[in-house]
């Protein structure tokens, strides 16, 4: 992962819009940069908008940013502005994207959330959601935010204090930098895990004691079920004693109201008669003085009304004698229907009624054992269910118990099987303890793996002696080449130096010559030179050209000589660095040689011992072999715990089958006298059909009597009316009704007359049917009345009553008690069950608290931080090896402070606590920590982007000097881009490149400065 660009905009004391472009110069390609500025002036806040454009996270907060957040503290926006961004660019694996953070403030100058989006290289937003940007920057990098900050910003200070801390402060500060109190976490949540387990298990174990002391004795248990039995026995006989009783007194009640009534009646009849005898002796004699012309219609339609209510009683009869037939049919029915219904049945009676209640009885009873039968049956496959789930086989409620019993046996013969094949595969597996073996494979195991680890790291290393080599070859064959050129250079510097000194003699001649000017300047052509006496004058007008061109040519080869010079020293430094170079790389390739030559003896061992067993000459063929037989053995085990799970379960599957076969016969024989499903309703439709039936009987009964005393009493008035009216139409001289009627006078009067007597003769019938009716009812009901007496009957029903009350709380004891020792032993039962589920479930607590888990979470912590420091010494020491291959790191083990100290290889591996380090080689140790954590965190991500924002201040000069060689020998060998932010102002002169933060002069914010 490369940081290609970072845009910002008003972030804290960066307040405008700025930019910096890693992808353009200077800083192009791989280099080493500062970021440098006074004390607050910005330069952390850069590191803040990388990680806020990528994660919405700052390191200087524990929480993820928000409006809110914002406004409490103040953090991110500039003061007095209204808007801010952060936006990163950045490349990995998977190609090239843009994270931006944004927030701005509204029209009401309140903050509105902030906003993220995810941009593809092309531009186009492939994230919008501000919740799923991380989550997709963490998914594009391979990196979480805190993973980010160890790979990226590397916490080289917090290093340099842990290697001067003791074991305590040592502990607590790689618990911080490394991020690891998760494995304090997990240590408390261990030990609290299997606390939990062990108090639900003393609570429900408590709770049994408990419930067995409360519990009783299966004989008094049995004891009280049968009591109960029988109170409701009695109950139902006590009942029926009161209902017999109170309709007895209610007999006696009826009688003595119908008596009553009755006399009440005849007293009323009497009177009424004596009305009629009365009317009848006052005008019987005015209407035989006035009568012998009035015509007698009104006693002739008299007679006529009578004969038409005598006929339609009569049809009235007639029909309710059909009813009475009809009933008579239905209730032969009933009885008939009953009688079918009950057919396979006992009878015990000549009652339809009694029988059919004996019947629904008996139904009702083999209901009650049918589902007693069928609660154990459930009872019992739900154990066989739990065992067979333990062994891997699936029953279900609908299998019959053969069927069951058939799956279960043939389980059996695959376990055998599997048993039998495994003993065969290993014969001596039965006889072995198979923990104690998968023990020793275990062990092996981890040699194996250490051996394929370790013939990793031997090739890896021989790969780099291999590098280192021809590498050695190659700066061997420039150093031959060089010393060629420098020989060569030499040579030709000699050459010039001669050639200069040559030149400088003849200007020195030049220039004597030069001197006789003026002689020369006198010479005339022809004339004797005063000095050689020569005629002929050739320098005359040459000696002051040839002297110039001396003076240029010495000029020429003196600048020739300096950069002859100059390239051989070059050349001469550069020869001297590949000396170095070849004694580095001479001082590796024996370095990588002592570490691999023990790796090769330990592996040879480890493969010899493996061999004996695995008879495999690779480590991963080995590693597959031993995996192998350890499931196999832990295959084996289960297979002998299943196969006595198998053997337990087939004891209950023959508790299931007889109560299987008990429950079948009882369905069977209710079938056979009863096929419905619900007996109550059936029983009470016939109940309630045959009591209508009954009612309606009694009834017609009623209506026809009534009828039949009507119509005789009709009958009997018209013969009395027709007894008195022909012999006074006789003695008036009428023959006949007819014949009379022809003589009827004052009809007015006669109707008055005639209304009133037939009104007193309809009073003194009706009276006289009421009389009769009552006496009729009261003569039925002394039928059904016995000698005791009302007071005798109460008595005895208050005795009754006393004697069912003291019943019921006799039965309401019982019963509470067998309910009480029902939910005893239901509750017991439930627990144990519990028990064995809690064990069940609760056993990886048990066994992860006893290795790892106690009350601090120290136990587990101090295992992993163990665990963590050796392998961060690990990579550190890789990291040391390419920054300054003479020192190790390393941990005392012997000594109980856990020290760590530094191996000098130089110094003939001598050993020096870190705490006595200089601050160059703090800084060294310090740097290769960081960047071993940093290798950690980044896993498989490769991270081209590194800062380093603490550790440079403490430095003095040539401390910072070694610092920076290291640095820039980290970024030549691992193609890195490393920022190191400080306000140390020597850095300005160390490094080229700069980002200067420079604060604005009264204005409390600064301004970024690429210089370089």
């Amino acid at each position: 992962m490369i940081i290609r660009k970072i845009r910002l905009k008003n972030i804290n004391s960066l307040k405008g819009e700025h930019t910096i472009d890693f992808t353009t110069q200077p800083f192009l390609g791989s280099t080493l940069f500062a970021i440098t500025g006074p004390t607050g002036s910005g330069k952390t806040t850069i590191l803040d908008a990388i990680s806020l454009a990528l994660y919405n996270r700052i390191p200087r907060i524990p929480t993820s940013i928000s409006k809110n957040l914002i406004d409490d503290t103040g953090v991110i926006l500039s003061h007095n502005t209204k808007e801010c961004f952060s936006e990163v660019e950045f490349s990995c694996r998977h190609g090239i994207y843009t994270s931006r953070w944004e927030i701005s403030v509204n029209r009401n100058g309140n903050l509105r959330d902030y906003e993220m989006r995810l941009y593809n290289s092309e531009g186009i937003v492939i994230e919008d959601k501000k919740g799923n940007v991380p989550q997709s920057v963490e998914n594009l990098i391979g990196l979480n935010y805190e993973q980010f900050t160890r790979s990226i910003m590397l916490p080289q200070g917090d290093f340099a204090l842990f290697l001067k801390s003791n074991k305590n402060d040592r502990g607590k500060l790689l618990e911080k930098i490394t991020g690891s109190s998760i494995y304090r976490q997990l240590g408390q949540k261990a030990y609290d895990r299997s606390k939990e387990v062990d108090d639900e298990l003393d609570f429900i174990k408590n709770r049994i004691s408990a419930l067995t002391i409360e519990k009783i004795d299966d004989e008094e248990y049995k004891d009280i079920i049968e009591k109960c039995q029988l109170i409701d026995q009695k109950q139902t006989e006590l009942q029926n004693q009161i209902s017999q009783i109170k309709q007895q007194i209610d007999i006696k009640r009826n009688v003595a109201r119908l008596e009553n009534e009755t006399q009440a009646a005849k007293n009323k009849l009497n009177e009424k008669a004596v009305d009629f005898e009365s009317f009848k002796k006052l005008n019987g004699e005015r209407i035989n003085k006035h009568q012998q012309l009035i015509p007698y219609v009104d006693s002739v339609n008299e007679i006529l009304n009578v004969q038409k209510q005598i006929n339609t009683n009569q049809a009235k009869l007639k029909e309710i004698e059909n009813q009475i037939e009809i009933n008579r049919k239905k209730d032969s029915d009933v009885n008939l229907e009953i009688d079918e219904f009950i057919k396979n049945s006992e009878k015990i009676s000549k009652s339809s009624i009694e029988n059919l209640n004996a019947f629904e009885n008996r139904v009702k009873e083999l209901n009650t054992i049918i589902n007693l039968k069928e609660t154990e049956y459930r009872a019992d496959f739900k154990t066989i269910k739990e065992l067979s789930n333990d062994f891997g086989l699936d029953i279900q409620i609908n299998e019959t118990p053969q069927q069951i019993a058939e799956k279960i046996s043939d389980k059996k013969k695959n376990t055998i099987a599997g048993i039998n094949a495994l003993e065969q595969k290993y014969p001596k597996i039965h006889a072995e303890s198979n923990v104690q073996n998968i023990e020793n494979l275990n062990k092996l195991l981890e040699k194996v793996s250490k051996w394929e680890k370790d013939t990793i790291t031997i090739n890896l290393n021989q790969q780099s002696i291999d590098e280192a080599k021809e590498k050695l070859s190659a700066v061997k064959n420039e150093v031959e080449t060089k010393q060629k050129l420098i020989a060569d250079s030499i040579r030709k510097f000699e050459l010039i130096v001669l050639e200069h000194k040559n030149k400088e003699d003849e200007l020195k001649i030049s220039q004597l010559e030069a001197k006789l000017e003026n002689v020369r300047k006198q010479l005339q052509r022809g004339d004797p030179c005063p000095v050689c006496g020569s005629t002929e004058h050739p320098w005359a007008d040459k000696c002051v050209t040839e002297t110039t061109q001396l003076e240029n040519d010495v000029t020429e080869l003196n600048n020739k000589k300096n950069e002859l010079k100059s390239q051989i020293d070059s050349e001469e430094g550069k020869l001297a660095q590949n000396k170095l170079t070849i004694k580095e790389l001479e001082n590796k390739i024996n370095s990588i040689q002592k570490i691999i030559e023990p790796l090769v003896e330990q592996t040879n061992r480890v493969k010899a011992e493996q061999f004996a067993i695995t008879k495999q000459d690779n480590p991963t063929n080995a590693i597959s072999f031993i995996k192998t037989k350890i499931a196999d053995i832990e295959k084996y085990s289960t297979l002998l715990i299943q196969l006595e799970k198998i053997d337990k379960t087939r004891t209950i599957i023959s508790d299931l089958l007889q109560i299987f076969v008990d429950a079948k016969e009882l369905k069977q024989t209710k079938q056979k006298i009863y096929n419905g499903t619900d007996i109550t309703k059936d029983c009470k439709l016939l109940r309630d059909r045959y009591s209508d039936i009954s009612n309606e009987k009694l009834r017609l009964e009623k209506s026809k009597i009534e009828l039949e005393k009507e119509i005789t009493t009709s009958e009997t008035h018209k013969k009395d009316k027709l007894a008195l009216l022909l012999p006074k139409l006789e003695t008036i001289g009428y023959l006949s009704v007819n014949e009379a009627i022809k003589f009827i006078i004052s009809t007015e009067e006669y109707n008055n007359l005639n209304n009133e007597i037939q009104k007193l003769k309809q009073d003194l019938s009706t009276q006289k049917a009421v009389f009769e009716t009552l006496d009729n009812q009261l003569q039925q009901v002394k039928k059904q009345d016995i000698k005791q007496s009302e007071i005798e009957l109460t008595e005895q029903l208050s005795q009754l009553n006393a004697n069912y009350t003291s019943l019921m709380k006799n039965r309401d004891a019982f019963k509470e008690k067998l309910t009480t020792q029902n939910n005893i032993r239901k509750e017991l039962s439930e627990s144990e069950l519990k028990i064995e589920e809690i064990n069940k479930k609760g056993e990886k607590w048990k066994i992860l608290g006893n290795i790892i888990g106690c009350a601090t979470g120290n136990k587990f912590n101090n295992i992993a931080q163990s665990i963590t420091l050796k392998h961060l010494i690990n990579k550190a020491n890789k990291c040391i090896i390419d920054l300054n291959p003479r020192y190790r790191l390393a941990i005392n083990d012997s000594s109980d402070d856990d020290a760590l100290f530094v191996v000098d290889l130089d110094l003939g591996q001598q050993r020096r606590s870190t705490k006595t380090l200089s601050g160059g080689e703090t800084f060294l140790v310090s740097l290769a920590l960081a960047l071993g954590l940093a290798d950690m965190a980044s896993k498989e991500t490769t991270v081209g982007s590194l800062f380093i924002d603490e550790g440079f201040g403490t430095l003095d000069p040539e401390t910072l000097d070694y610092a920076l060689a290291m640095l820039e020998s980290l970024q030549a060998r691992g193609n890195k881009s490393i920022g190191i932010i400080s306000h140390v102002e020597t850095l300005k002169e160390r490094i080229n490149i700069r980002i200067d933060l420079v604060p604005v002069a009264g204005q409390g914010y600064s301004k970024i400065v690429v210089t370089s």
